[in-house]
């Protein structure tokens, strides 16, 4: 009998400790923020916070929160023990910060009988210059375009003195024709504050756009631009002469141009491009297929004749299909025969 009565009371004194133990006391719901989340060496931060009762998410006058901040070595830079108003808040005192880095910033609440808990990181880094470059504007399918990315220091006057090594910053390109990420990658600067990357533009018709390079969220911005082919389509006589109107004993020519522009702002030709033509009448029938072309070294080419004496009169049109490297670009013109 002894015994059982000296268990039942060590069964009560063990529940009734752990009911007011850490572990089984009523949760507090804690928030813990800065008001930035990047600062400049020297500057002063300040932690607020709410704390409600994580039952009835009411807020909780009186509770006790003890803040902590540590440095980006680990070290504590600073504790306060603050107490919340009527509306669950409170405030600490405003804390120098001085060395770069990621600051860690803990809050421990209590009130009778609960506890919570939050946490919450904030960067110091000193004033930065970002700049993004590009080796080129203009560029072709299947060519390789290489960004560079300067990270530099500055002084107080907003002056550069000196690269910014081991800046870590995430870089996007924009393919702005249908909003497409086609590189999502973050670089490291090295020593001297520089870090690069490529691109090689696929072969495909989507690579014909505007594209932006962003670092960051908006930190620089470099543009670059794959312009489709310059095509164009003339019906010309056995003389190379324009010529849009024809009697059925003709022979028709084409010539046909194909270039894209260059960085330099001159345009280049397109050469060894495959060429197809296409004599579609009124109603949209296809009546004939011109495939045989003379190229010049200028990206000219000019098709063999070919005899009308099949055409009755009326307007029609030329479709052209230039093809280089898996890719297409068409061109239409239009002529008459009488």
């Amino acid at each position: 009998m002894k015994l059982d009565k000296l268990y039942g009371l060590n069964l009560f004194i063990f529940c009734f400790f752990m009911l007011l133990s850490p572990a089984h006391a009523a949760q507090l719901d804690v928030s813990v923020g800065v008001d930035e989340l990047i600062y400049e060496p020297a500057t002063n931060v300040t932690v607020t916070g709410y704390i409600l009762s994580a039952t009835t998410h009411m807020p909780i006058l009186g509770a006790s929160a003890n803040i902590v901040i540590k440095k980006p070595d680990g070290s504590t830079l600073d504790t306060q023990s603050v107490g919340t108003n009527s509306r669950g808040l409170y405030t600490t005192s405003p804390v120098t910060v001085t060395t770069e880095g990621t600051y860690t910033v803990t809050a421990t609440a209590t009130s009778p009988g609960s506890l919570g808990y939050s946490q919450t990181t904030f960067d110091v880094e000193g004033k930065k210059e970002y700049t993004l470059t590009t080796n080129k504007y203009l560029y072709s399918p299947n060519e390789t375009v290489t960004v560079t990315l300067i990270v530099q220091t500055l002084d107080s006057n907003d002056v550069p003195v000196s690269g910014t090594p081991g800046a870590i910053v995430p870089i996007k390109i924009i393919r702005k024709s249908d909003g497409t990420a086609v590189i999502s990658a973050s670089l490291q600067t090295d020593s001297s504050g520089t870090a690069t990357t490529t691109y090689t533009i696929p072969i495909n018709s989507t690579s014909y756009s505007d594209f932006s390079v962003i670092a960051g969220n908006g930190l620089a911005v470099a543009l670059f631009r794959v312009p489709s082919f310059n095509a164009k389509v003339e019906t010309i006589d056995a003389n190379s002469a324009n010529k849009m109107l024809y009697s059925s004993s003709d022979y028709l020519y084409l010539k046909v141009t194909a270039s894209v522009d260059t960085d330099s702002g001159n345009t280049m030709p397109i050469t060894s491009a495959e060429i197809k033509a296409y004599i579609i009448n009124s109603a949209g029938t296809k009546l004939a297929t011109l495939s045989q072309y003379t190229e010049s070294p200028s990206g000219t080419y000019t098709s063999s004749n070919y005899s009308l004496s099949a055409f009755t009169n009326g307007e029609y049109t030329v479709k052209v299909d230039i093809s280089k490297n898996n890719l297409t670009q068409s061109t239409k013109t239009k002529f008459n025969v009488k």
